[in-house]
């Protein structure tokens, strides 16, 4: 006997029906029915995907153990370039030094091996602000911390600091906090972090002959590797599985998601009949899109 099965697909439903048919394939009953309801996976006070407190929080632990990676290499660089000791306890007795003074200090004068070591640790312990991507990112965070950042390098100028750690040093001096945030008026981006590396490598190397330009780069590498993003991957073509999608960014592809919503478009009539765009209607608007990012429907009118 012949049967016919009926889905209805919601977003959050699942509804069936399984019918009975005859000779003719035409339906003689139901042989059963039901409805599956899944449950919403979005926070039903903010309206934010489940998944948005996970993903957080497996990148922070990325994050955290990128940063314990990345101090292990550069402790093993110091350490076979003489700027650390091998033993641990003797690096441990090292963070009794104030990192801020030798970093303040070494733009000046000599600091030991250990001592410099020690200042070039506390480098990385906060690199600063330095962002290589534009998605994921809320614009208006971003905003405030490149003001903060403006902020910070207009104080850095009135002050007559040579260095960050300079600047940061007089603030401790003066009792002030050396936790740099954008609530309190400046935060530090990362080329003020690799100024200020080379300003006290370019002042301790004439003083310690082990600070050769191999170890400057290796240790330089080290302490502000930031990793590259990985490349997305088209998917396949839905024409030809054979080939990949062209990307989105490619020049081709945006032009053809500009026609193609103009051909989208329907005007609709004083007598609410509606019509396509004329090929003349359509290439006046895309070349009036192709100036501009947006293009609003009361901007579309005045194009007539």
């Amino acid at each position: 006997m012949a049967h016919r099965l009926g889905l209805d697909i919601g977003t959050n439903s699942l509804g069936w029906c399984l019918l009975r048919l005859d000779g003719d394939r035409r339906p003689t009953g139901i042989v059963d029915l039901g409805v599956r309801i899944f449950h919403d996976s979005r926070d039903p006070k903010s309206g934010t995907s489940l998944a948005a407190d996970r993903r957080d929080a497996r990148s922070m632990r990325r994050r955290r153990d990128r940063y314990l990676q990345r101090r292990r290499k550069l402790m093993n660089a110091l350490v076979r370039h003489g700027l650390m000791p091998p033993a641990p306890e003797k690096r441990k007795a090292l963070e009794r030094l104030d990192p801020y003074e030798l970093r303040a200090r070494g733009l000046d004068e000599s600091l030991t091996p250990f001592e410099f070591g020690r200042a070039l640790f506390h480098l990385d312990q906060r690199r600063g602000f330095k962002s290589n991507r534009k998605s994921d990112i809320d614009e208006k965070e971003v905003g405030k911390v490149r003001q903060a950042v403006t902020e910070l390098q207009r104080r850095l100028a009135e002050s007559g600091a040579r260095t960050l750690g300079e600047f940061l040093y007089r603030r401790l001096r003066k009792g002030k906090t050396a936790r740099a945030r954008p609530g309190i008026g400046f935060y530090p981006s990362r080329a003020m972090y690799e100024a200020e590396f080379d300003a006290l490598w370019a002042t301790q190397a004439p003083h310690h002959p082990e600070l050769t330009d191999a170890a400057r780069e290796e240790i330089r590498e080290t302490l502000f590797f930031q990793r590259p993003l990985k490349p997305v991957e088209p998917g396949n073509c839905e024409l030809d599985p054979s080939d990949k999608r062209a990307p989105l960014a490619l020049p081709l592809t945006q032009r053809f998601r500009m026609y193609q919503e103009l051909n989208n478009l329907r005007l609709i009539m004083p007598d609410r009949t509606e019509r396509r765009l004329t090929i003349e209607e359509r290439d006046r608007l895309f070349t009036k899109l192709g100036c501009q990012k947006t293009l609003s429907f009361n901007a579309m009118r005045k194009c007539w």
